[in-house]
């Protein structure tokens, strides 16, 4: 369903989520909401729910902390392939799978240093759920 609805956006040209998605809607319709020939907003914070599922169910990207000092990263290794860089305390995460391989890499911002984490290359012996508790401070 995601491919179908947020991906159908995307194929119509979207750099953001709408408001509203009618998939049989064409041409300047797409627009017309509220009675109004351009009423949709074609950046609404709902239709951003994609995002949050993505990260937290398929990148598998949540904190053991209030503060992601720590955090846990469990990506769901389907057919899904990804790239994404995501938010945790004084920096971020580069998480990068490719079908055949895992990257991860923590990104410092106080000074722009990437730190390789893993690459795993898959498929190993591991299912595809697993899961890696990875400390932001490198010992």
């Amino acid at each position: 369903y995601m491919d179908f609805y947020w991906g159908g956006m995307l194929d119509q040209g979207a750099t953001t989520f709408w408001e509203k998605y009618v998939p049989s809607q064409k041409g300047a319709e797409i627009y017309e909401m509220y009675g109004r020939k351009y009423g949709k907003s074609l950046c609404h914070s709902w239709g951003a729910g994609p995002l949050y599922l993505l990260g937290k169910y398929v990148v598998g990207l949540s904190p053991l902390d209030s503060a992601y000092e720590e955090y846990k990263l469990k990506p769901y290794l389907n057919r899904l392939k990804f790239k994404t860089q995501l938010p945790v305390n004084n920096g971020s995460v580069s998480v990068e799978y490719t079908g055949d391989c895992l990257r991860l890499r923590r990104i410092c911002h106080e000074d722009g240093r990437i730190n390789p984490i893993v690459r795993i290359r898959y498929p190993l012996r591991l299912p595809a759920h697993f899961l890696w508790q990875v400390p932001t401070h490198f010992r």
